[in-house]
């Protein structure tokens, strides 16, 4: 919160957190902007870096999937959604990060020239969950059997959500239906400006707009 205060931030989030806690009394959500000991003034990033930075080791095997909801998958069937939401989370002892994003500001924005790259899904989001499945190092089968879960997990959103999409960069990179789902009506227009700037396809990866043509095979990329 650029120029306030911890105690701003605070009271700004206290009528969504009174709301949660007194439409569902069995969840507890409390506002808390930087952590269990409340908040706290920095004069910089820096300086909360410092006390705050990541000393958990890096890297891992874990797939993670996703999937935008609107206002409408939120609103018409509270039981459809929680059902959906549950299966995505994956049962007991599993997780999910629901994150509150897009709304009136994105919602109601008029980009110049139009929409590009960005999922138009967005402009309609409200809810940004990512759901995660772990598996193994070095083993294919515990990988595809992580893949086949994921997508049912994911599934779940898109079944509530069928005209939503996800957001390329938490989302499941093995998503069958990519073009649509990370780029939406933007795909085709997409694929014709890739065309006209890299005909050669010089550059590359998956899963991006215009890999089609090329399949990666034991290392090595061949032309379909």
């Amino acid at each position: 919160m650029p120029y306030g205060t911890p105690e701003a931030l605070v009271a700004a989030c206290e009528p969504l957190a009174a709301h949660i806690n007194r439409t569902w009394p069995g969840v507890f959500f409390v506002p808390a902007p930087t952590g269990a000991a409340g908040p706290e003034d920095h004069a910089s990033w820096w300086s909360w870096f410092k006390l705050h930075y990541d000393t958990s080791p890096a890297g891992g095997h874990t797939i993670l999937g996703s999937w935008l909801l609107d206002g409408k998958a939120l609103a018409n069937d509270r039981n459809a959604t929680a059902r959906a939401v549950g299966r995505f989370i994956g049962g007991e002892g599993k997780g999910a990060l629901l994150n509150f994003v897009g709304g009136k500001g994105v919602m109601e924005a008029k980009p110049r020239g139009g929409g590009t790259a960005v999922l138009p899904a967005w402009r309609k989001a409200y809810l940004h969950p990512i759901t995660g499945v772990g598996f193994p190092p070095l083993d294919s089968s515990a990988k595809a059997a992580a893949v086949s879960t994921l997508r049912d997990r994911v599934a779940a959103l898109r079944e509530l959500a069928p005209d939503m999409g996800a957001y390329v960069n938490e989302a499941n990179p093995y998503e069958p239906d990519w073009q649509h789902a990370f780029w939406g009506a933007n795909y085709a227009r997409l694929r014709s400006i890739k065309r006209s700037v890299d005909p050669d396809d010089v550059l590359w990866c998956h899963p991006c707009v215009g890999n089609e043509d090329w399949k990666e095979v034991d290392g090595q990329l061949c032309r379909v």
